[in-house]
């Protein structure tokens, strides 16, 4: 599963919630509502849903090789 990974000026990697709070830092009119990844019940909440979101994303990107294979092949053996 892919992770939001960035690094800060000191040099240290921030990950998954930490880093969107990071990019929001650096757009100026997102800049007064990085409190929303910093809080703390919020921030467990947009953890899970991180999480959930790349399962789904893993899931559907299965499911679409799955398919792609399938179609592969029924190409290869036109007689079934």
């Amino acid at each position: 599963m892919a992770i939001l990974h960035v690094q800060d000026e000191d040099g240290c990697w921030l990950v998954k919630i930490e880093a969107f709070a990071a990019v929001w830092c650096l757009v100026p009119f997102l800049r007064p509502f990085v409190w929303i990844y910093t809080a703390p019940s919020l921030r467990q909440f947009w953890t899970y849903a991180y999480r959930w979101s790349l399962r789904k994303r893993y899931h559907n990107a299965y499911i679409a090789r799955f398919l792609e294979q399938q179609k592969a092949r029924k190409e290869s053996n036109p007689a079934e």
